[in-house]
């Protein structure tokens, strides 16, 4: 048995990795962040921890800079150490994403959940999952934390948590989430562990009006819940958490400027977020409910199935707890938990796309846990559904013929879109001729005026010579200098005219760099007369200001 259950491990690392490989095989990357996170790993194997960022001149990262990816960039270092960094970032990312999907099955495993293969390949079929764990970030390994973190919480591991917390501040600026799923399963503990008025206190106890009853009673609910949240187990659950989040944060190579970095990056980022007044990345914006149901409907599909069988059995446990018996304390806590997490991370997706690489899994996890119930209740819904089938057998000859066409056209369609995804994104030699120009005909550290914020990864990448204007996110640029930001964005977009003076003065720079989309910049800089084109490529333009010399 234990030979059988490697070997579907292997299986299921082996079709994982090979599918990711496919994808990453594609000369190119979807996101242009991927340069940025090479280059990091190439910089600590060479120089070790950097703590100074002067390549993002008017950000707030010049004087601010921690690298909160860390430890991500420090488990790159072997694969940019003995390949061609760029191609060892991609087979790091196709191990990190096949391990995350073998961490999810040995999860389902470990609670003895049936189906953990079916629901793991079901992980592998939906596209914005797979999208988001194959771009060359953190996300897999992020994922990856939060899988093992939960059973840790589950089982009340409380040294492992505190490890676990601690090594998740070095790898990514989302740790407050793990104290956030560690609140939210003692909240699932408390409500499971209330228990109702006895007999003899509603006798004596509630005397007088309805309403009156009603709100002693929810008093001795509030009471017992409280009592339960601040019990002695709880209490170390929260405390191993905290413990380890807090030494992550102190015993840091950038403390205390990360504590500046962490409000900005978390709370000003990612909780305020600035889309509304700049244009961000696209990560931060909402995703649509409706596009959401439609790019993961098979997950959606699963939830409302969970969800039925949830209110069927699971919620009866407040009206009759006599019927719940076949369901173990365990279960309704790890099921009543993985709801908070999934709802949780349901409205995190539909603030910001980026965070859908969690509400996948463990929307997932949430059907696993619900769905697990035992036999004879699963023998109660064939039965069911078989007579369902027996009296509407046209309209359920409808809905499986229905199934069985748009299943397979499902998965298909997700597959195609990846593949499109990947194959149409930043090639790896993105503006390589155009750094090796820089490097070779500018000054050392002098500062290259370039037209959008997502040029700076792979300038960065190919050519640390030189320093940039703004770059990682936009906002960086937007709270070091508002004004500075909108003159920035002015220029770029064509809508002032005569810029030499201020490229000049306000952003000391001498050298224009103008991709081929940004013609309105191209036409002010030649109408302008203090320019002059000194490079060109199929990539861009480089222009010098020539009353500089």
């Amino acid at each position: 048995m234990k030979n059988n259950i490697f070997l579907k491990y292997f299986l299921l690392f082996a079709v994982s990795f090979s599918f990711f490989a496919y994808l990453q095989s594609f000369p190119t990357f979807p996101d242009p962040d991927s340069f940025y996170h090479a280059k990091m790993a190439v910089l600590i194997r060479d120089q070790g921890i950097i703590t100074d960022f002067p390549w993002l001149q008017f950000t707030v990262l010049k004087d601010y800079y921690i690298d909160h990816h860390f430890l991500y960039h420090l488990t790159l270092v072997p694969f940019v150490t003995f390949l061609d960094p760029l191609v060892g970032v991609k087979l790091a990312t196709a191990t990190f994403g096949a391990l995350l999907i073998l961490i999810f099955s040995w999860l389902l495993q470990k609670f003895k959940l049936r189906g953990a293969f079916f629901y793991s390949l079901l992980l592998l079929i939906t596209s914005p999952f797979i999208f988001r764990i194959n771009l060359a970030k953190a996300s897999a390994l992020s994922v990856i934390f939060l899988l093992i973190g939960i059973y840790f919480i589950f089982n009340r591991k409380h040294w492992r948590l505190f490890f676990l917390s601690f090594a998740y501040v070095w790898l990514f600026d989302g740790w407050p989430l793990v104290f956030i799923l560690t609140s939210l399963y003692v909240i699932a503990d408390s409500l499971i562990n209330l228990s109702p008025p006895s007999q003899r206190d509603e006798s004596n106890t509630y005397q007088g009006a309805s309403i009156k009853k009603i709100i002693q009673k929810l008093k001795k609910y509030t009471s017992c819940f409280f009592r339960h949240i601040f019990s002695k187990p709880n209490i170390k659950l929260l405390g191993a958490c905290f413990g380890g989040l807090a030494a992550g944060v102190i015993i840091n190579p950038y403390f205390p400027k990360n504590l500046y970095f962490y409000w900005y990056h978390i709370i000003k980022i990612a909780v305020v977020n600035y889309k509304d007044k700049i244009g961000v990345g696209a990560e931060w914006y909402p995703y649509a409910l409706g596009d959401l149901i439609a790019n993961d409907s098979l997950i959606f599909i699963l939830l409302i199935i969970t969800f039925t069988v949830f209110f069927i059995n699971f919620i009866k446990y407040f009206s009759d707890k006599t019927k719940q018996q076949s369901l173990p304390r365990e279960q309704k806590v790890s099921t009543l938990a993985s709801t908070f997490f999934m709802l949780l991370f349901l409205a995190l997706t539909l603030r910001s796309r980026r965070n859908v690489e969690y509400f996948i899994p463990f929307a997932v996890i949430l059907s696993a846990f619900a769905l697990n119930q035992p036999l004879s209740l699963f023998g109660k819904y064939l039965l069911f559904a078989k007579n369902w089938w027996q009296k509407r057998k046209v309209l359920a000859s409808i809905l499986g013929l229905f199934f069985f066409i748009m299943i397979p056209l499902t998965i298909g369609q997700n597959i195609w879109s990846l593949k499109n995804l990947f194959s149409a994104g930043y090639p790896v030699d993105k503006y390589k001729k155009i750094s090796e120009w820089l490097e070779d005909n500018t000054p050392e550290k002098s500062i290259v005026f370039h037209n959008d914020w997502d040029d700076f990864p792979p300038l960065f990448y190919y050519n640390t010579h030189n320093y940039y204007i703004a770059g990682l996110d936009p906002t960086f640029m937007y709270d070091y200098d508002k004004d500075l930001h909108k003159e920035w964005v002015d220029i770029t977009t064509g809508r002032r005219p005569n810029i030499s003076e201020i490229i000049k003065n306000d952003f000391r720079s001498k050298y224009v760099f103008v991709d081929k989309d940004h013609v309105a910049l191209e036409n002010n800089l030649r109408s302008d007369g203090n320019f002059l084109m000194v490079y060109k490529d199929d990539e861009g333009k480089i222009y010098k200001l020539v009353d500089n010399q």
